[in-house]
C-alpha cells in the first residue's frame, strides 16, 4: 500500500526529487508490471502456476500485466493513490487515466447495488469476468468488513485527487453501508471481521476497518463539510480510545487491540490499524487545533480518564 502522510510532510514530496523521482520510478512499474489496458485494472497481484481459486498464492512467476490469471481486490483501491499522485505531480499524465478506469472498473464488477463490496475479481484475457472470491471474508457474497473499509478510503481519496462527483457518491455509499452493517452488529462503532457472518468466535473484531474508515470520514468531512462524517469519525475515535481497543497499560506491542488478519483468525495487533488511527488522529487535529484546555478526541481520550491526551 502507498503510505503517504498529507499533513505538514516535514519536507515537501512536490519539491524533494530524491522523494519525487523514487515514486515516478514505482508508479512506471506499478503501471508496467500491473495495468491491464484491455482490463482496464491494476492486478493484486503477479502471477503464479497455482489455481489462484483453491490456491492463492503470490509468489511471484512473471511480470506481464497480460498474463493470466489477472485478479483484482477490492485493497488495490488504496494503491491508486501513487498513479494519482505521480501524475499530477509531474509525472506522466496517463496513471491518472489509469487510476480512474481502475476505479470505474472496480465499481463495475467489486461493488455491489446495495454498497456492500466483493473481496476478488479475477478477468480473462478478453477483459471479462472469470470468477469472484474470497480471501480474507467468510463467503464470497458476504462482505469482509475491512474491504468495506478499503473502498471508503479508496473513492474518497481518488476524489480528492480527481474531483470527479461520481467518485465522491461512491465513497458516500460505501461509507453508508459500513455504518449500517456496522450498527448492525454492535453498537461501539467496531465492527467485526465479516459483516455477514455469525457472530462466533471465527468472526474477530476488526479495530482496523474502524481506524480506515474514521480517517476517511475526517477526509470526507474536509471536502464536503458534511455532519455526519465528522459524527461519525468522533464515535469510532471515542470507542477506539477507550480501554477496551487502546493498548494503554498492557503489554501489548501495537497501539490498538482486536484487530484482524481476516475472517477465522483470532485477533491480533495489524499495521493498518495503528497506521490509519494516527493518520485519523492527526486529521482531526489538522482540523480541529487544540486549545491547550481540554482533551482533543485526536488524542482520542481514554473513558474514564479524560484528562489524558496525546501532547503537541
Amino acid at each position: 500500500l502507498f503510505f503517504y502522510f498529507d499533513f505538514t510532510p516535514r519536507r515537501n514530496l512536490m519539491t524533494d526529487t530524491d522523494y519525487l523521482d523514487v515514486m515516478k520510478t514505482a508508479a512506471n512499474t506499478f503501471a508496467t508490471q500491473r495495468y491491464n489496458p484491455t482490463i482496464g485494472s491494476y492486478r493484486a497481484w503477479t502471477n503464479t502456476s497455482s489455481n489462484p481459486v483453491t490456491n492463492p498464492s503470490i509468489t511471484a512467476s512473471t511480470t506481464n500485466p497480460n498474463d493470466m490469471v489477472f485478479e483484482v481486490n477490492i485493497d488495490m483501491m488504496m494503491n491508486m493513490e501513487l498513479p494519482l499522485y505521480v501524475g499530477t505531480n509531474g509525472g506522466n499524465p496517463d496513471y491518472v487515466d489509469y487510476a480512474v478506469a481502475h476505479a470505474d472498473r472496480s465499481w463495475e464488477e467489486l461493488v455491489r447495488a446495495d454498497g456492500s463490496t466483493f473481496h476478488v475479481v479475477g478477468y480473462k484475457a478478453d477483459g471479462t469476468v472469470d470468477y469472484k472470491r474470497t480471501h480474507q471474508g467468510w463467503q464470497t457474497d458476504s462482505t469482509w468488513s475491512r474491504g468495506q473499509a478499503w473502498a471508503v478510503y479508496g473513492y474518497a481519496m481518488v476524489y480528492r485527487y480527481t474531483g470527479l462527483e461520481r467518485m465522491l457518491q461512491r465513497s458516500d455509499l460505501l461509507f453508508d453501508y459500513f455504518m449500517a452493517a456496522t450498527a448492525a452488529q454492535t453498537d461501539d462503532f467496531i465492527p467485526y471481521s465479516d459483516f455477514d457472518a455469525p457472530l462466533d468466535s471465527s468472526n474477530s473484531r476488526d479495530t482496523s476497518a474502524a481506524a480506515i474508515v474514521a480517517s476517511a470520514s475526517l477526509d470526507l468531512y474536509n471536502m464536503t463539510d458534511d455532519q455526519k462524517y465528522l459524527d461519525a469519525a468522533r464515535n469510532i475515535l471515542l470507542s477506539l480510545g477507550s480501554p477496551t481497543y487502546l493498548a494503554q497499560g498492557t503489554s501489548y506491542q501495537p497501539i490498538l487491540l482486536k484487530a484482524s488478519s481476516k475472517w477465522g483468525d483470532p485477533e491480533v495487533g495489524a499495521s493498518f490499524a495503528d497506521f490509519y488511527y494516527v493518520e485519523a488522529m492527526m486529521r482531526y487535529r489538522a482540523l480541529f487545533p487544540s486549545t491547550g484546555d481540554d482533551p482533543l478526541i485526536g488524542g482520542s481520550p481514554v473513558e474514564g480518564q479524560e484528562d489524558w491526551y496525546l501532547s503537541d
